[in-house]
């Protein structure tokens, strides 16, 4: 813990990663202004829990003040109030990935308060006030992550341009995913008006060089210009979707959306989502989603932005429970606790949606198996999380001694090296060579009143292959074991059909 100031950048290399205990607790500040007087230069290594800040570089290319990544990571760090300026092409005021370098990884960082400013009219456009990727060679990821009061300017002449996120001939795939990018500006003091306050990309001519977005938030950032926008996106290979834009002209995306975000108090800093929010879970899941920059998972459908939702809708209860059995039919109810919530449902496994099918009735249920995916919606409330529940049609089961005849099955040998349970094995059935067994008990066709059990009494699923009264008939059983000497029993004669799923001796198995 503690204020560590330094008058020369750090090298993190080699592997190495570099842990502090927490931004707020520890802080390593940049005393000294130059060529390299950034915080700390990362290479193919990690930052982990540190507020990286006081970084001031200058001269022409200058970039990263905060920290320069080549194949590493800042995770769980502030990158604040540092400045790249008085040269030409200066760019990533708080993060930079530099040009030919192999990508990075920024996640679960607040990055705020940086600067990148032109000051001679000769100069080239400045880029990326809170961070910057400019013809990187690796993959870049931003995961969860708040980008937020960064600014880009030009103080004599051409447009500023990605006040919180620029990209510049992109040179492999950008994802930016869960990423609140709010506040920033891109201005300058001319005429001239500048480019994307929120994000600014340009320039991929290929399609494996795609930049992917999803569940961010691009609101309240400030664009010099009366028409300017402040998301500008130039490549034509681009997968955008489920984001907020406060902006309609910046909406890029079939599933996103358009509104305000309505933060608990942007003004004040904090740009956790209110109850209402439209970001509120209305993102999409993707591997490894984590948690949120609060340490809270997110949901299995998350909210947009690097904050869950707050104040959330209770989730809807199932009656019976999840897990009954019924014959031959059953009605599930949905309710909910929440006052004047509207419940949704699927059965096809999709996640609910509003716009989909609402509960009104109860569900009635005649499949075998059938699976319910519920979430509830409430106006001035987040949705509710998705609850599942599975329900199981079961034919209820004859007992034994309803059975007229049995016969005991007893394996004389292993079926296989290691015990195996659930192997689907072949039971011939003949009155020549099962003592005792005779077609004429049978009540039904195609051996309809039979029941297997294994020696715990418990039905064992089989299925009839071929049914012979005048000689040898086939059936399949799934054996509770492999082992030699486990036994089964065949009831048969019971004068009414058994519960056997002919489809379940073939689920999960390896062999037969």
């Amino acid at each position: 813990e503690g204020l560590f100031e330094i008058d020369t950048q750090l090298y993190v290399t080699n592997g190495v990663t570099l842990i502090g205990q927490g931004w707020e607790k520890t802080v390593i500040k940049q005393t000294t202004t130059g060529a390299d007087s950034r915080c700390v230069y990362v290479i193919g290594s990690a930052v982990e829990g540190v507020t990286l800040t006081g970084g001031h570089v200058t001269g022409n290319w200058a970039s990263g003040a905060g920290a320069m990544v080549d194949g590493g990571r800042i995770s769980w760090c502030c990158v604040s109030n540092n400045l790249v300026d008085t040269g030409n092409n200066t760019h990533g005021g708080g993060i930079a990935i530099p040009e030919k370098s192999n990508g990075g990884q920024i996640d679960h960082t607040i990055v705020v308060g940086n600067t990148v400013k032109s000051t001679s009219a000769s100069d080239s456009c400045p880029y990326g006030g809170g961070s910057s990727i400019f013809k990187q060679t690796g993959k870049v990821s931003i995961d969860t992550c708040l980008i937020i009061g960064n600014e880009v300017n030009y103080t004599t002449g051409n447009a500023a341009r990605g006040g919180g996120v620029s990209m510049e001939t992109v040179g492999n795939e950008v994802v930016i995913r869960n990423t609140t990018i709010a506040g920033n500006r891109a201005t300058n003091y001319t005429a001239v008006a500048s480019e994307g306050g929120g994000l600014y990309e340009y320039g991929s001519s290929s399609a494996v060089k795609c930049l992917r977005m999803e569940n961010c938030i691009v609101a309240g950032n400030e664009t010099k210009g009366s028409d300017a926008s402040d998301v500008v996106i130039s490549s034509s290979f681009k997968v955008i979707d489920y984001c907020l834009f406060d902006k309609a002209a910046d909406k890029i995306g079939e599933h996103s959306v358009v509104g305000d975000p309505a933060f608990v108090d942007a003004g004040n800093g904090d740009h956790h989502l209110s109850g209402n929010s439209p970001a509120s879970g209305a993102g999409v899941a993707y591997e490894g989603i984590g948690s949120d920059l609060g340490r809270v998972a997110f949901a299995e459908v998350p909210s947009m932005g690097c904050y869950e939702a707050g104040e959330i809708t209770e989730s809807p209860v199932f009656d019976p429970v999840s897990g009954t059995e019924f014959y031959p039919t059953t009605n599930v109810t949905l309710t909910c606790a929440t006052e004047g919530a509207k419940i949704y449902y699927t059965l096809d496994g999709s996640i609910p949606l509003a716009t989909g099918t609402e509960y009104t009735a109860p569900i009635v249920l005649t499949e075998k198996l059938t699976t319910i995916k519920a979430r509830a919606y409430t106006s001035g409330l987040g949705p509710s999380k998705v609850v599942t529940a599975t329900f199981a049609l079961v034919k209820p089961m004859p007992k034994p001694e309803e059975f007229k005849k049995s016969v005991e099955i007893t394996l004389s040998t292993a079926l296989s090296t290691s015990e195996i349970a659930g192997l689907p094995a072949l039971v011939k059935l003949s009155e020549a060579t099962v003592e005792g067994f005779d077609y004429d008990d049978f009540s039904l066709e195609n051996g309809g009143d039979m029941m297997f059990v294994g020696a715990d009494g418990k039905a064992i699923p089989h299925e009839v292959d071929t049914w012979d009264p005048n000689g040898v008939s086939l059936v399949w059983v799934k054996l509770p074991s492999s082992a030699a000497d486990t036994k089964i029993t065949l009831y048969y004669g019971y004068g009414a059909s058994t519960s056997a799923e002919a489809v379940d001796v073939w689920s999960d198995y390896v062999g037969v």
